[in-house]
């Protein structure tokens, strides 16, 4: 089981995560690499990478957001959601590194442009 690390700050080197560690420290992340995570309202709060360009990002502005993004497609993420309260975000972003593990297994391009952007 992959561990959020526990002294994991933000991409500047801020090792205070308090409620994001709170919030995902049990998360097996299936073999995605945690970039960062932070506590500040209208940030990124985790940041998930994994293998052939998949990424699963985790915001907050006023709701939760949940995306991956495939081979850098911010235009038309792969895959995306968005909730209210923490509880739903949690089991969301359950389903999403789901997806994005096993999206990372398949090697296919993806071309945002010409595909609908998935429900989590």
């Amino acid at each position: 089981m992959r561990r959020f690390p526990a002294r994991y700050g933000k991409r500047h080197g801020d090792p205070t995560i308090g409620e994001a560690e709170r919030v995902f420290g049990d998360m097996d992340f299936m073999g995605g690499d945690v970039r960062w995570s932070c506590d500040e309202p209208d940030e990124d709060m985790l940041c998930v990478e994994y293998r052939n360009n998949i990424v699963l990002y985790v915001g907050f502005t006023n709701r939760y957001i949940i995306e991956i993004i495939k081979d850098n497609e911010h235009r038309v993420p792969f895959a995306r959601s968005v909730c209210d309260s923490r509880e739903e975000m949690y089991e969301i972003v359950k389903r999403a590194v789901k997806l994005a593990a096993g999206e990372s297994a398949n090697s296919r391009p993806y071309y945002g442009g010409f595909w609908q952007t998935r429900d989590i």
